[in-house]
């Protein structure tokens, strides 16, 4: 009978010990509801790390890895700007294909910057491939872009506006504008 009453008791201390801790898991959810609810309410549906339609870039200024200066205000409304990581599995799968489409732009078309966040020595096969397509910003100078656009997940890409408002944005190259025909 001792043993029946020790483990009545037993199973009551854990049944109490399961409560406790669903009682936890239940008010972590709803903190975590909370922010997901707060991030999802920037902007129209936009992606945490991203800026979304309408929002403003930072003023910022960089130096390409050509040596040519690139700002805010040289992106014109149609200007691409492309944030890529080389430790980011999908930027290493995107990145191909936004240097397929920044040559298939045609001449004279409004500017595209590849931003590659990494040291210049990290960032040496995605420069490689972008850089005869594309301006090209890595190291530091990166980072300040990168900041200045507030982009915090990669790969982000976006389509400029008018006075330095992002007008499309996105992970995908959907986003972008079709080049068209020459």
């Amino acid at each position: 009978m001792e043993i029946l009453i020790a483990a009545v008791v037993l199973v009551g201390i854990l049944g109490l010990f399961n409560l406790l801790l669903t009682a936890g898991v239940v008010r972590r959810l709803r903190e975590h509801a909370e922010l997901i609810s707060k991030s999802a309410g920037r902007g129209q549906g936009a992606d945490p790390g991203l800026l979304a339609p309408g929002e403003s870039a930072e003023p910022f200024a960089a130096e390409s890895v050509a040596g040519r200066q690139i700002a805010l205000t040289d992106l014109v409304p149609g200007s691409v700007v492309a944030f890529f990581s080389p430790s980011c599995q999908p930027c290493k799968e995107r990145a191909p294909e936004f240097a397929a489409y920044a040559a298939g732009r045609p001449p004279g078309a409004e500017p595209t910057v590849a931003v590659v966040v990494a040291s210049e020595a990290e960032a040496e096969e995605m420069t490689a491939l972008l850089s005869p397509v594309t301006e090209v910003v890595t190291g530091a100078a990166a980072e300040k872009v990168a900041a200045a656009f507030r982009t915090e997940s990669y790969p982000s890409f976006y389509v400029m506006g008018a006075t330095g408002t992002v007008s499309a944005g996105g992970h995908n190259l959907s986003v972008l504008p079709v080049a068209a025909a020459a």
